[in-house]
């Protein structure tokens, strides 16, 4: 029985050749902020889900909506996570820019001050610091 089984290994190992398995599809991800909201991307890089799924996944950091949006147009990046307010208002006059998904329900921003700053109430007057003009950061 020994010997019948080895033949049949055999000729199953000649019967089926091994398939290459197809390529990823690679993927160039934006995105315009690092803080906790962005980590759904990196958990599913870090965890492989991307190539569970067959997507070689590139995640960029872009330092601001708007230029994410342009690098958008230009081609260089299909797909980005990024500020709800700057996206949609690009896709007003960008007609071909459409947002998917969210991975928040709600717009949350945080301000940070110094040590002395317990409310907002003490911030009227100041001046307060944006990472860039018409981003959401």
């Amino acid at each position: 029985m020994t010997r019948q089984m080895l033949a049949v290994f055999l000729l199953a190992l000649v019967w089926f050749e091994p398939t290459a398995l197809p390529a990823a599809t690679k993927l160039t991800i934006g995105h315009s902020t690092i803080n906790p909201r962005i980590s759904p991307l990196w958990i599913a890089q870090e965890k492989g889900y991307f190539q569970k799924y067959g997507i070689e996944a590139t995640l960029v950091f872009v330092r601001n909506t708007p230029l994410m949006i342009a690098a958008m147009k230009a081609g260089t990046i299909p797909i980005a996570y990024g500020g709800g307010s700057g996206i949609l208002g690009a896709s007003v006059t960008e007609s071909d820019l459409r947002v998917l998904a969210t991975f928040t329900g709600r717009m949350t921003n945080n301000v940070v001050a110094r040590p002395g700053i317990k409310s907002p109430k003490e911030l009227r007057g100041k001046i307060l610091g944006i990472q860039g003009a018409g981003g959401t950061n």
